[in-house]
């Protein structure tokens, strides 16, 4: 009996390991994806870029702003926050603690700054060391509040285990376009729950480049449809998105893991954050503006639908994935645009999130694009 001791020993840190490398693959991935949005709303919206004759650390030797607020200081130090957390659990559970407090406020503090000496050549951005001071600060809370739960939980035997029985091997970039799905419902749309829609950004674009009137939609049938057949679409809409959304989910979890529940909470997730997103679009008032009869069909649908996809074999939920996402492409660029959303949702509270907002529309408009990169790699690897 001891000598089998050792041995035991040796599995349970080999499956701890293989849980806490799933944890940092997912927190890699995740933390790739909130840097380039972090980049992306720093930067937005990428024109106008001009040389203001004075180098780009200038910014450092600035006085106080004069127009510095509470709110400024706050979303600043919020916005990295996610950063430093996402960087502690990235990296590795033997690593000591101060390496990892390091090398989590290291990278947050030279994108910060790297940010702001960008926006010194942007007229519509001001760079200030207040920002980067608050960025910073942000990261290292983030930081400090992981760390200790970054330790219990990697070194966890249950949670190793819970990780190893749920996850595929290598899910971090599924889980990671997962979470930006739920960021680009940030965005507001006529068509709740669905995206793709990149055709009006590229036809702006071209407009904008070759000074050409372009048409947004190839099909202008907007005379054509009444409330009620907009509403229908509405309904066929979100649900190909939802539908779509629990497919790629499926594809990052395992035959023995509890599909049902995961991806019947993956949509509690995406229904909380419609409504906080609405909220911050359209005002508290108006935080359940998108929950109509024809959203409320496409829910009860997704529902029906997480149950079944929970079971399909993993290449049936793969090939069934790839064609949604096409299938949702096609669809939201040809529909028209919903006058009847437009007459309804007259306050957009756009404001200080402008640049974040506009980020979230390119990555509603691109998120297909690389979720079908994404499948169509993974199983080219497995084949």
């Amino acid at each position: 009996m001891p000598k089998s001791m050792p041995a035991s020993r040796g599995l349970s840190r080999v499956r701890l390991a293989a849980g806490s490398d799933t944890t940092a693959q997912i927190a890699r991935w995740a933390l790739a994806a909130y840097a380039l949005l972090a980049v992306l709303a720093s930067l937005h919206p990428f024109s106008g870029w001009r040389d203001p004759g004075v180098p780009f650390w200038a910014f450092i030797d600035d006085p106080l702003p004069r127009y510095l607020t509470q709110f400024d200081l706050v979303a600043n130090v919020l916005t990295y926050l996610p950063f430093g957390f996402l960087a502690v659990f990235a990296q590795p559970a033997q690593r000591h603690r101060a390496l990892v407090l390091l090398l989590a406020l290291l990278p947050g503090v030279l994108l910060s700054f790297a940010m702001e000496a960008t926006q010194t050549y942007l007229p519509m951005r001001h760079a200030t060391w207040t920002d980067w001071l608050a960025n910073s600060a942000g990261t290292l809370l983030g930081a400090l509040i992981a760390l200790p739960m970054a330790r219990a939980w990697l070194n966890s035997p249950a949670a190793a285990s819970w990780q190893r029985q749920s996850f595929v091997a290598h899910p971090g970039l599924l889980v990671a376009l997962v979470a930006l799905w739920l960021v680009s419902q940030l965005h507001p749309s006529a068509l709740p729950f669905i995206n793709g829609q990149f055709v009006p950004l590229v036809a702006a674009l071209l407009q904008q480049w070759l000074e050409i009137p372009l048409r947004s939609s190839p099909l202008d049938v907007t005379r054509a449809l009444s409330a009620d057949q907009f509403a229908a679409v509405d309904t066929l809409a979100a649900a190909l998105g939802l539908v779509t959304l629990l497919l790629l989910a499926r594809l990052s979890l395992t035959r023995v893991a509890p599909r049902v529940v995961l991806l019947l909470t993956l949509l509690a997730v995406a229904v909380l954050c419609k409504t906080v997103a609405t909220g911050l679009q359209f005002g508290p008032d108006e935080a359940f503006g998108w929950w109509g009869t024809a959203t409320q069909k496409a829910l009860l649908a997704a529902c029906v639908a997480a149950v079944v996809i929970a079971f399909l074999p993993g290449w049936v939920a793969g090939s069934l994935c790839v064609l949604a996402l096409l299938l949702q492409m096609i669809f939201v660029n040809i529909v028209p645009e919903n006058p009847y959303f437009a007459a309804t949702h007259t306050r957009w509270q756009h404001g200080v999130f402008i640049g974040f907002f506009g980020v979230t529309q390119w990555v509603a408009a691109l998120w297909p694009l690389a979720a079908l990169v994404a499948v169509l790699g993974r199983r080219w690897r497995e084949a």
